[in-house]
């Protein structure tokens, strides 16, 4: 044999090897967590079916568009997982362990490198074939990526994909997936839809079949932007290829970089055993919060709030389990099961201080039929809103028989109006406290906004013996009815109008207002045989309650209150 016939033939030797392998490699991700100093972790996460060779070393190509390229060669797994969607009692039993039952399982390799300063780094990976799926054209090459930006953005991590395992769903079944996605700097994500690729080796799309596209790779697939949840329904069995892009933003908006996820759906025929309710796990019993949708929660800046979710499943007496991104994303979430069946979970969370970005956690619950069990993916959006302000505490002691006085002014602080009060006994009340008709005690205020975040301050009242010096002063108890009455001047803040009572024929010579501890704030005198007047409270006064009085001398006569506020 010529020298050009055998390495004509060890080539092709070499591609049927590559071949055999490739067909076994459903897909995977690449994704990259900095150090510190522009050290990066970087990770490659592949699927193998068992039912092919052994696993092979891997290499990461690594360029950026500040004109350096190299690669890093002979990377051995990290860590080897069998995510067979199998009940656990045969998950032992797969042909990774050389069992009668397909199964997968999940590669990790890392590499820790220095990566120079750039706004352009693309991280690569690529093997010869896939497998024959239904929406693309057989026998065509795989592709992953991951782009970052470590020039602008600083030192970040990439979302990372919490869901391992390769996705089996039924036929003729509604399937909503979530991969799972966490970013542990909380950055803002968005995701896509995107060409499958292969390299040749220029990076090329793949060629789709029966008009299917990579932003529409089967009929009815849908992707959220936000949450990442992939909803359509098969019609037919086999592989349907998605390769689905993540993109990321840091708080001051700028752009980090990118990680995808290229991988099937493997669609079987189920035999009856369905996947949990679609319409179960709606957010109920919330305290502390409220919601906008069955899986849409608001909850309150610096406040605990709890809620709990129900599973259930159309097959009578299977059981439930799950897993969730929760604890990963609200920082501090605890998760309590509260029934077995019905799967019930109990989630209590608290609220930072400050408002955070619109946040996303998937919760996926598997049933436990045997061999192949079924999922179904839950996606929750949570928000936060700032906590209303009742104001702080405040007080009032009257003497008997004062007027009515206005609780709003008497709270400390900057309470929003538009709240409600109650009484000591929690009955409503209308926020004016009349000692006629009003017991002592705590009136309560509270504000709840349109979201149901609440808060409440109180206001407590005392009443003063008829012999205390404030009511002697004020001539409140046992004292007749004024003869003058007091009103507001429309016309200008903090003015007022007064006006003899008919039948009323001599005023005395001087008016004082007093605050509630009988000290003069406002003096002023009067011109006899006048019947009516008008006098404006000093600008510095807080608002509040205040008594005006006429009198002959330094002993004030009957008293009217009046409520300053502006």
């Amino acid at each position: 044999m010529h020298m050009v016939e055998r390495i004509g033939t060890f080539v092709v030797l070499l591609l049927i090897a590559s071949l055999t392998q490739a067909l076994h490699l459903p897909g995977g991700n690449i994704t990259y967590r900095c150090l510190g100093g522009n050290n990066y972790e970087v990770e490659l996460a592949l699927w193998r079916e068992c039912s092919g060779t052994a696993m092979m070393p891997q290499s990461l190509q690594f360029q950026n568009d500040c004109g350096v390229v190299f690669g890093v060669n002979n990377l051995t797994p990290v860590e080897v997982e069998n995510v067979s969607q199998l009940c656990g009692s045969v998950i032992g039993s797969t042909d990774c362990d050389g069992g009668p039952l397909a199964g997968i399982e999940y590669y990790t390799y890392r590499t820790t490198l220095f990566l120079s300063p750039c706004n352009g780094w693309t991280i690569s990976w690529s093997v010869c074939c896939r497998n024959n799926a239904l929406n693309i054209v057989s026998s065509q090459g795989l592709y992953l990526e991951a782009k970052l930006n470590n020039l602008a953005a600083g030192c970040d991590a990439s979302p990372s994909f919490t869901g391992p395992g390769i996705p089996v769903v039924c036929v003729d079944e509604a399937v909503t997936h979530d991969m799972a996605v966490v970013d542990p700097d909380g950055d803002s994500l968005r995701y896509s839809f995107i060409d499958a690729r292969f390299s040749s080796p220029d990076i090329l799309p793949v060629i789709y079949t029966g008009g299917f596209t990579g932003a529409m790779p089967y009929t009815g697939m849908d992707i959220d932007p936000f949450t990442g949840q992939i909803t359509f329904t098969p019609t037919e069995q086999g592989y349907i290829v998605v390769a689905v892009l993540v993109e990321s933003w840091n708080a001051a908006g700028v752009y980090i970089g990118s990680v995808m996820r290229d991988f099937p759906f493997i669609v079987r025929a189920c035999g009856g055993n369905a996947a949990p309710d679609i319409d179960a796990g709606a957010i109920e019993e919330v305290v502390g919060g409220s919601t906008l949708g069955p899986r849409h929660l608001v909850a309150c800046t610096g406040s605990e709030v709890c809620f709990q979710l129900e599973f259930t499943d159309p097959d009578a007496g299977q059981s439930l389990n799950y897993t969730t991104t929760v604890d990963q994303v609200l920082t501090g979430a605890e998760v309590t099961v509260m029934n077995a069946l019905p799967l019930t979970l109990s989630i209590c969370w608290t609220a930072p201080e400050i408002p955070v970005a619109t946040q996303y956690f998937t919760l996926t619950v598997w049933d436990d039929n045997c061999p192949y069990t079924n999922y179904r993916s839950y996606t929750y959006t949570v928000d936060t809103e700032i906590a209303p302000n009742a104001g702080g505490a405040g007080s009032l002691s009257y003497c008997p028989l004062e007027g009515p006085t206005l609780l709003f002014p008497l709270l400390t602080g900057t309470p929003q109006s538009g709240g409600s009060w109650s009484a000591p006994d929690t009955a409503p009340h209308n926020g004016v406290f009349d000692p006629a008709v009003d017991e002592p005690g705590e009136y309560a205020y509270t504000v709840i906004s349109s979201a149901g975040c609440s808060a409440s301050a109180s206001v407590i009242t005392t009443l003063l013996p008829a012999s205390e010096p404030d009511c002697i002063l004020l001539g409140s108890a046992g004292s007749a009815p004024a003869p003058f009455t007091v009103f507001a001047d429309d016309g200008q803040a903090g003015a007022y109008q007064w006006r003899m009572r008919d039948g009323s024929s001599h005023t005395p010579p001087m008016l004082t207002v007093r605050d509630v501890h009988g000290r003069p704030v406002h003096t002023r005198p009067i011109m006899p045989g006048t019947s009516t007047g008008r006098f404006v409270l000093p600008e510095h006064l807080a608002n509040g309650a205040y008594i005006v009085s006429f009198h002959h001398g330094p002993k004030p006569g009957p008293t009217v209150r009046i409520l300053l506020f502006r």
